[in-house]
């Protein structure tokens, strides 16, 4: 039997447009990217960045971020915070 939290969880995979919210120093930013890793429960990413903290409990995303023409940034957010992006955030 599913619990509550179980439904709501979203499941992404490789090349889904994610977005979430994030907040450094008082200042709250919208970001948006592309899952480029999807990282099993209990793993660490694969990708060659040094991501902080230790494998997670429970399935969770390494997304890119591109700003401009950059190469762009790779984040590990919290993954109750990913949603899927709206087509109207990528135009």
């Amino acid at each position: 039997m599913k619990t509550k939290k179980q439904e709501s969880q979203v499941v992404f995979k490789r090349g889904s447009l994610v977005t979430w919210r994030s907040q450094s120093l008082s200042y709250w930013k919208t970001k948006h990217g592309e899952v480029v890793e999807v990282v099993p429960a209990g793993k660490a990413p694969f990708t060659q960045l040094k991501m902080p903290g230790g494998p997670r409990k429970h399935e969770s995303y390494v997304v890119l971020v591109k700003e401009g023409a950059k190469k762009g940034k790779f984040y590990w957010p919290v993954v109750k915070l990913l949603k899927l992006a709206p087509q109207t955030d990528w135009v």
